[in-house]
C-alpha cells in the first residue's frame, strides 16, 4: 500500500525533476507515440501528477491541522476545566439552596419568638396593672378584718 503522506520530500524532488519536468513521457507534450505503451505512460505521468498535487496540497494542509489538533487540545483542557468548575459552582448552589431554607426557618423562628415575647410583655403588664389594682383592695380587706376583729 502506498502512503501518500509518508513521501520523502527527497523523493518528490527527483519525481519533479526527473519525470514530471520530461515532455518525453509527457502524452500532452511528447512528440512521438510510445507504442503499445503509451495508456500505462498516460496513467502513470497522471498518478505522478496527482501525487504531486497532493503532496503541494497536503504541505499546505499540514499545518493548518497541527493548529486544529492544537486548538481542539486546547479546547477539550478548557470544556474539562468548565465541566469542573460547573460541579463546583453547583455544589456551592446546592449549599446555598440548603443555607436559605435554613435562613427562612430561623427568620420563621424569630418572628415566631418576637410574637412570644411580645404576648407575654402584655401580659406582664396586665398582671401588673392586677397586682396594682388588688394591692389597694389588701388594704381595704385588711383594715376590714381588723374592724371584724374588734367587734
Amino acid at each position: 500500500m502506498f502512503e501518500k503522506d509518508e513521501i520523502n520530500p527527497k523523493m518528490m524532488k527527483l519525481v519533479r525533476e526527473k519525470y514530471l519536468s520530461n515532455n518525453e513521457i509527457d502524452p500532452e507534450g511528447a512528440n512521438q507515440s510510445i507504442g503499445a505503451g503509451d495508456n500505462i505512460v498516460a496513467a502513470l505521468y497522471k498518478w505522478l501528477t496527482a501525487i504531486e498535487n497532493y503532496d503541494k496540497a497536503a504541505k499546505v494542509v499540514a499545518p493548518k491541522r497541527e493548529a486544529i489538533m492544537k486548538i481542539n487540545s486546547e479546547l477539550e483542557d478548557s470544556t474539562q476545566s468548565l465541566r469542573e468548575k460547573q460541579a463546583v459552582f453547583d455544589e456551592a448552589n446546592e449549599k446555598l439552596k440548603v443555607l436559605q431554607a435554613e435562613l427562612a426557618g430561623k427568620k420563621g423562628k424569630k418572628a415566631e419568638l418576637e410574637n412570644e415575647v411580645e404576648t407575654c410583655s402584655r401580659k406582664l403588664e396586665r398582671a401588673e396593672q392586677l397586682i396594682g389594682g388588688l394591692g389597694g383592695e389588701r388594704d381595704k380587706w385588711a383594715e376590714i378584718v381588723g374592724n371584724l376583729g374588734t367587734k
